[in-house]
């Protein structure tokens, strides 16, 4: 287990990576597996706004993440029109997508990483962690919902805004451009992986979704 997290931009890790201009927008060179004590890659953590092609993994993670969170804002429209049956449906399709998301990354995605990027286990240990705690706090606002209890909802929807925001950020700023990067040979047969599992683990259609509503 590597003494240095990619993800810690507050100090370099020893063989591990190194900061160049820590802030708000760092620069750290990545060591890359099998490639020698002198390979490595280079990448600027930030808040980047630009789009990516879809042929991308930082295009398609990308485009993944933005429709859970029009999913997600989906529901606080039917909340504020109090129209609980509705929000119930829509919470279930944004579940369903956000936890097919998770499943995705951790089956296709982080083992790639894992392999290809030298002290790549430490980093995605911390994604998968935050991970768990995602489904936990989406199981707790669901929980909120069929009882009826707004207040209870807001509160684990602020806590899973904040922590998507900060997983968004670890992922999309350094996790998918990095392998874009390393493994951009791949990138093709990965992009397909991640298609192709996310459709054999999507509900197979409306009725799936509905079937799974409370029943009055």
């Amino acid at each position: 287990m590597p003494s240095g997290n990619l993800f810690d931009l507050g100090q370099a890790a020893p063989n591990s990576c190194r900061i160049d201009n820590p802030g708000s927008l760092a620069c750290l060179e990545i060591p890359i597996s099998g490639q020698g004590d002198s390979a490595c890659f280079t990448v600027q953590i930030g808040r980047s706004h630009g789009a990516h092609a879809m042929d991308t993994i930082c295009g398609q993670l990308g485009l993944d993440h933005k429709h859970c969170d029009l999913l997600f804002a989906q529901i606080g429209n039917c909340l504020r029109e109090k129209n609980w049956d509705d929000a119930h449906t829509r919470f279930l399709r944004f579940s369903d997508a956000i936890k097919q998301h998770i499943r995705m990354e951790e089956k296709v995605l982080f083992p790639v990483f894992e392999q290809t990027i030298r002290h790549g286990t430490g980093p995605i240990e911390m994604l998968r962690q935050e991970h768990q705690q995602l489904r936990c706090i989406v199981d707790r606002m669901f929980d909120a919902l069929i009882n009826f209890h707004p207040a209870d909802f807001l509160l684990h929807a602020e806590s899973y805004a904040l922590l998507m925001q900060q997983h968004c950020v670890k992922e999309e700023m350094l996790v998918y451009p990095l392998l874009d990067k390393v493994a951009a040979e791949q990138r093709t047969q990965i992009v397909h992986a991640m298609t192709e599992y996310s459709r054999a683990i999507a509900p197979s259609d409306e009725r799936e979704i509905t079937a799974r509503l409370p029943s009055d």
